[in-house]
């Protein structure tokens, strides 16, 4: 199936891509002499973040760093030449209108893309990507139809383009929209719904939170799980407050990384709430940290004695040096050269992520816990996948926990329909997915 995947590819929309590589140079050219301007020639680009943080701090804005966040809430409070720099620090720093000139550089001559994804590129099992990288396309900051709307604009008459639109910024949230169905094709995008808060819930047995999430699938009247989380954690908190505690602290996440966490999705916490709501998930979900623990103790126990230990429908055992946790659907997670230290402490060996070197490894409960939830969420989409192509559906391609599709024929119904059933391995656990049909992918 990967290889049918990789083999097949995906259509992308040339005439606007082309457009959009000629669009990013103009405009990044025209930016950096500008730049080049209002410094008195001290900066010629905005990708140098030294000199830009040094020319700011000279000017009396002075900014711990020039990350995307810092430079956002800068953008805020800061006016004349000190805020043109710094809009167009964020503009000229837009690494993902790069990947117009990768989808140049990739596509074929019938005007699609290939061998986009690695097959088993995270140990968990998913799928990774490469040349355009679509597995870590930016979050568009503009609706889907107005960028249906810019790129059409785009197409008709780039002179216009630049007159109505902010240039850079409104082409990396157009980025999505270059892949699109064959022609004669529906493209269908299917998301697996909190599949991972799910699966967590069923393989810890945490009653409470399955019971929520299929009260929800049933009756779309009831308030769903995150609505149920707020209630729980303040009269006053919102629904995206909950859906952030229910999607977070599954894994043992701490209040700290709680608070980076939502901050990423501009969800405003104190350290007061973010430990309050850290701490209503594992009371109300009590099940769920005592899985994260009793998950460390049996890999300790399988490493320090030799011996298999079963946890509900996972388990440990030792193949030559490998430790294998074994998933519900049968395939196996390894972890090589796995040990115990004086302190209780386990680790193993793999690549490091920054270094790239072979190194040991720390792994705990929560740690484990997300490997073997984002393993067997990763088997149930594959599931989806095969019953979607015997249904006739043509994979394009998946990133995470969605899915894109397309037919001659077909519909959302029927899409939702087949990756919704439960594999007979995943009996009781509640699967649900939102479905869209588009002309253009979108997120």
């Amino acid at each position: 199936m990967d290889q049918y995947l990789n083999d097949t590819g995906v259509c992308v929309d040339r005439e606007a891509i082309e457009q959009a590589v000629l669009l990013v140079e103009q405009a990044t050219k025209e930016g950096n002499e500008e730049l080049h301007k209002i410094t008195g020639g001290l900066i010629d680009a905005g990708t140098k973040r030294e000199a830009i943080k040094k020319y700011l701090e000279s000017k009396g804005v002075k900014l711990p760093n020039l990350q995307k966040q810092t430079v956002k809430d800068a953008i805020a409070t800061a006016g004349g030449d000190n805020l043109r720099v710094l809009q167009l620090r964020q503009q000229l720093s837009l690494t993902s209108n790069a990947k117009y000139a990768a989808f140049l550089a990739a596509m074929s001559p019938d005007g699609r893309i290939r061998d986009l994804l690695v097959y088993h590129g995270a140990s968990t099992g998913r799928w990774s990507g490469k040349l355009v990288q679509i597995q870590n396309l930016v979050k568009a900051a503009i609706k889907p139809h107005e960028i249906d709307a810019a790129i059409r604009v785009l197409k008709q008459s780039p002179e216009a383009f630049s007159s109505i639109y902010d240039v850079l910024p409104t082409l990396s949230s157009c980025i999505r929209g270059m892949l699109i169905p064959s022609p004669g094709h529906s493209m269908f995008i299917t998301d697996f719904a909190a599949i991972e808060a799910r699966v967590v819930m069923w393989l810890a047995g945490e009653t409470v939170g399955l019971k929520a999430f299929a009260e929800k699938d049933a009756d779309s009247s009831v308030d769903d799980i995150y609505v149920r989380m707020a209630k729980q954690i303040s009269p006053t908190a919102t629904r995206q407050l909950g859906k952030q505690t229910v999607l977070g602290c599954g894994f043992g996440m701490g209040v700290q990384k709680f608070i980076d966490t939502c901050a990423k999705y501009e969800v405003a916490v104190t350290p007061a709430l973010a430990e309050r709501a850290v701490n209503t998930y594992r009371k109300l979900f009590s099940r769920v940290p005592k899985f994260w623990y009793a998950m460390e103790d049996a890999a300790r126990q399988t490493i320090v004695t030799g011996k298999p230990h079963k946890l509900g429908l996972l388990e440990f055992y030792i193949d030559g040096d490998f430790m294998r946790l074994k998933l519900p659907a049968g395939r196996t997670i390894v972890y090589h050269h796995p040990r115990v230290d004086a302190d209780g402490s386990i680790s193993f060996m793999a690549v490091n992520s920054l270094t790239n070197k072979y190194e040991r490894e720390q792994i705990w409960g929560g740690k484990l816990v997300e490997n073997a939830v984002q393993a067997t969420a990763r088997d149930l989409m594959v599931a989806g996948m095969f019953g979607l192509l015997r249904a006739g559906y043509r994979i394009l391609f998946t990133v995470h926990d969605e899915l894109v599709v397309e037919s001659t024929k077909g519909s959302c119904e029927e899409v939702k329909q087949i990756v919704c059933r439960v594999p007979t391995w995943a009996k009781g656990c509640p699967i649900n997915a939102e479905c869209d049909s588009a002309e253009r992918y979108k997120k």
